[in-house]
């Protein structure tokens, strides 16, 4: 099980302060700072996109999305959480634009630790750029039909040295869904 963090080198959240582990919940029960406090703020967000399943169907994929007006982050760090009981994550995520490293890893059952972008790479540090970063593959467990909520949590940005970049404050997008049918 690979387990990646940027506060090992010396990484950042959004809000500048050091990195800890955010508190879990459900869409309901999440706790972070950011677009509940003040929408009229919010400059950049990441986050995944809607997803249907027909009956028969037990893998598919979720889409994560970022959007900024400000300039991005080199290094980003997410979390995205789901229901455990419904659906299990695969570790082999698929990088969609132009990011030298997308890694992932599972780091509980419902919930994927994504970096995307390398503070260990020679080549040139690279924006975090708007639109689809990423696929993450899934298994749907079995259970009756349902819409299943997946969300973003314990985003951090950095510069490639580990140091906060002064840039924007990326906030997790509203929940998405995974609806099974």
């Amino acid at each position: 099980m690979t387990v990646l963090c940027l506060a090992a080198c010396g990484g950042r959240r959004a809000d500048g302060h050091a990195d800890s582990p955010a508190p879990s919940g459900g869409p309901g029960g999440r706790s972070h700072s950011g677009p509940q406090d003040d929408p009229g703020k919010v400059r950049s967000t990441v986050h995944v996109i809607d997803v249907e399943i027909e009956a028969g169907t037990n893998e598919s994929s979720l889409e994560l999305e970022f959007r900024t007006l400000e300039v991005p982050p080199t290094l980003m760090q997410l979390d995205v959480v789901t229901d455990p009981s419904r659906i299990r994550f695969r570790p082999d995520v698929t990088g969609m634009a132009a990011i030298p490293t997308v890694r992932a890893g599972i780091i509980a059952p419902g919930r994927i630790r994504i970096l995307l972008g390398d503070a260990l790479s020679p080549a040139a540090a690279t924006p975090v750029p708007n639109g689809s970063l990423a696929s993450i593959p899934f298994e749907l467990l079995p259970g009756p039909p349902a819409s299943i909520p997946v969300w973003v949590e314990s985003v951090v940005v950095s510069d490639p040295t580990g140091e906060f970049e002064g840039g924007p404050q990326v906030f997790p997008g509203p929940a998405a869904t995974i609806s099974a049918f």
